[in-house]
């Protein structure tokens, strides 16, 4: 019997994201007789890394800040030689990178350390970003393949990049649908009742909170009883508390910090909302459809692969408060339109979204590339 093959996962951070949650999932599944897996964070450990050490076969940390720019570039090197040893110490055969920094300093690692395969996972659209994307063109010869979370993303990263098409493979979330239940009856929204609202993302401009929180502000203005749940932290949590203080919405919106539960919480909300201004696929949406819970997002690459308008949820423009806030009222003033979304939603995320067939394509794409190499036999 062959040995396992070492798969080596490196992560920017070990927060509550959609992309750890992800990673955490594939890493559950994967079958462990056939590879072994260890995970490593860039950056300190989050509130996610105890699920993701307890998941993984060993975890480490470099340790750094949530800080960017400057600070990060300067930390870069000294975590970058850090990695080395330790990847050299693993001797893995895979090495499976996942979000921007850590596609980086995975692959200049994995050349330094010798590992033979390395794999890229481009989780969301990032246009203005120039200089990530000549770094990335720049040592893309590092990497054996490269795995979009969409067909949006991975067009966008062949463009940017310009990659030849075989090296980038569409891979979309998964979600286990089975396991999570519906809405219980009681949750159901009810018409003229308090419009529970519930929004989660990272605070920082791609999530688009400012518009969202203006789209409230017009529903107030309306006699709308609006209640909105904001999940997350990040570099802009103070900006826009203190734009919730100017808007004088502090009684309608709460902020809730991070949770590993979000789960409960679509159960009992009337709408999830993303007024995202970029994205690739996020996983919030694929929980909130697979959980029942009508969802607003904004029409944007990525996303309008997910949400089907007027059939599985509602589309915006984005950085459009008004087209925001009409979307949402259209939830608040039809419940049974909008539940009727939600259980198509489902049926959606549950014929083409399914977590096996994710990890399924990913071991995949593992094996093909070992053969292509000569590493190991097809499993």
């Amino acid at each position: 019997m062959e040995k396992p093959v070492k798969v080596f996962y490196l992560i920017t951070s070990s927060n509550v994201g959609g992309t750890e949650k992800a990673l955490f999932e594939l890493i559950r599944r994967i079958d462990r007789a056939v590879f072994s897996v260890s995970v490593c964070s860039i950056k300190k450990p989050g509130c996610f890394a105890k699920k993701l050490a307890a998941a993984s076969d060993r975890f480490y940390s470099l340790g750094l800040s949530e800080a960017g720019g400057g600070r990060a570039a300067v930390n870069f090197l000294p975590a970058l030689f850090t990695l080395v040893r330790i990847v050299h110490a693993a001797k893995p055969t895979i090495l499976h990178c996942f979000l921007f920094r850590a596609n980086i300093m995975g692959r200049i690692a994995a050349r330094l350390a010798g590992v033979p395969v390395v794999i890229c996972s481009i989780r969301v659209i990032e246009e203005r970003k120039w200089l990530k994307h000549l770094i990335d063109r720049r040592t893309s010869g590092m990497v054996d393949r490269y795995l979009a979370v969409s067909e949006a993303v991975r067009q966008f990263t062949l463009r940017q990049l310009r990659l030849p098409p075989e090296k980038i493979i569409t891979i979309p979330n998964g979600i286990d649908c089975p396991a999570i239940a519906l809405r219980a009856p009681q949750n159901l929204p009810e018409r003229g009742g308090t419009f529970k609202i519930l929004c989660a993302g990272r605070y920082e401009r791609q999530k688009g909170h400012s518009f969202f929180i203006e789209a409230l502000n017009r529903m107030v203005q309306q006699g709308v009883p609006v209640q909105a749940y904001l999940f997350g932290e990040g570099p802009d949590e103070k900006k826009i508390k203190d734009l919730v203080k100017r808007t004088g919405l502090a009684e309608q919106i709460q902020f809730m910090g991070i949770t590993d539960d979000l789960l409960s919480w679509l159960q009992r909300v009337d709408v999830c909302v993303l007024p995202s201004l970029w994205e690739g696929q996020p996983n919030v949406l694929l929980e909130a459809m697979a959980a029942c819970c009508p969802v607003v997002a904004t029409r944007i690459p990525g996303i309008d692969e997910l949400i089907k308008d007027g059939t599985t949820g509602l589309l915006c423009a984005p950085a459009d408060p008004e087209s925001l806030a009409t979307a949402l009222l259209q939830v608040f003033h039809d419940p049974a339109g909008a539940a009727e979304r939600a259980h198509a939603a489902r049926q959606w995320v549950e014929q083409f979204f399914s977590l096996e067939a994710t990890v399924r394509a990913t071991v995949s794409v593992y094996e093909q590339v070992l053969q292509q190499k000569s590493l190991t036999r097809m499993v």
